[in-house]
């Protein structure tokens, strides 16, 4: 499998999209996602969800539990880097 990462991107992206490809990869999702979504009729939601789930954990991690629980969800994807929406899915 092969990912390229595009220079002219910014540093938090291209970690961004690393740790979301990587959760692909963990969680063993197989399918050409843009293939997929653009020929086919197969939802490619929850494998999206599993990736950005990944992502969150990925990057939750080092941090700990006490220090999060005082954060609203919003300061948490502010801190991690992604829309709120994404650590909505925890």
């Amino acid at each position: 499998m092969l990912y390229i990462l595009y220079s002219n991107l910014s540093e938090e992206i291209q970690r961004q999209t690393c740790a979301h490809e990587l959760g692909h990869i963990k969680c063993m999702h197989r399918d050409n996602i843009a293939y997929t979504s653009t020929n086919t009729l197969f939802v490619t939601d929850k494998q999206e969800n599993d990736a950005n789930i990944f992502l969150c954990y990925l990057f939750l991690s080092e941090y700990t539990k006490t220090e999060l629980m005082e954060l609203t969800k919003k300061q948490i994807a502010n801190m991690i880097g992604v829309e709120e929406r994404v650590v909505n899915l925890l």
